[in-house]
């Protein structure tokens, strides 16, 4: 019995610490997956409609929240050198 109460404590554990690593991991999985999206957006909207670069990266900018919203922020303000 205490073999078994042991094993479950260690299947526990394991379990547990594993989400522990997964929540500050997940953060960042998401930010590339959002990336990841963000540049199918760019791709198709650059072969279809032939969007001009800084009228398009103005609207990636206002579409997300996390970090992609600087970065295509700071891309259009350095293109326009404002």
């Amino acid at each position: 019995m205490a073999k078994l109460l042991g094993a479950c404590f260690i299947l526990m554990a394991s379990y547990l610490f594993g989400v522990k690593i997964m929540e500050r991991d997940a953060e960042h999985i998401r930010l590339l997956e959002e990336g990841e999206l963000l540049y199918r957006i760019l791709e198709s909207e650059i072969r279809n409609t032939r969007t001009p670069l800084p009228l398009l990266f103005g609207e990636l900018s206002e579409r997300t929240d996390s970090l992609w919203n600087n970065f295509f922020l700071n891309f259009l303000l350095r293109y326009l050198k404002i």
